[in-house]
């Protein structure tokens, strides 16, 4: 999903820019955006995560250095879960509409009061501003 970011707040950046709409669930969006991706973005993504190394300032390690210690490690795992993580929630939608105004308002210092937060289904604005965008890349 990281990879997929920057398009999507491209196209965020737009629907502001435009008409002061946001969708009312950033991570819907985000999965929207990331699978609306072509097929050959998503298998090279697939086939070089694994190459990363972690830097000397980076915070976390990355996704190729968690990829190596688990494999070395062998274990099996502590946990499994054969569906979406959302899975993990009891109202993942609730909770996501909370957590994208805070997201909106205090990580990326957006004026709730002049937004207007508007859902994914059935507007074709966010989906044309999407797809325009990702056409001038």
């Amino acid at each position: 999903m990281d990879c997929a970011l920057p398009s999507a707040y491209k196209s965020l950046q737009a629907s502001w820019n435009q008409a002061r709409t946001l969708p009312e669930s950033f991570p819907a969006y985000l999965l929207q955006v990331e699978s609306s991706q072509p097929a050959a973005w998503r298998q090279e993504i697939e086939d070089t995560m694994g190459l990363a190394t972690t830097g000397l300032f980076d915070t976390h390690p990355s996704n190729g250095d968690r990829i190596r210690r688990a494999r070395r490690a062998g274990e099996p795992g502590v946990f499994h879960l054969d569906g979406p993580a959302t899975g993990l929630f009891a109202d993942f939608e609730v909770l996501a509409k909370q957590i994208t105004v805070l997201h909106y308002a205090e990580d990326l210092g957006i004026p709730m009061a002049t937004v207007k937060l508007v859902p994914l289904s059935g507007n074709p604005a966010l989906v044309q501003i999407r797809s325009t965008t990702e056409s001038n890349d």
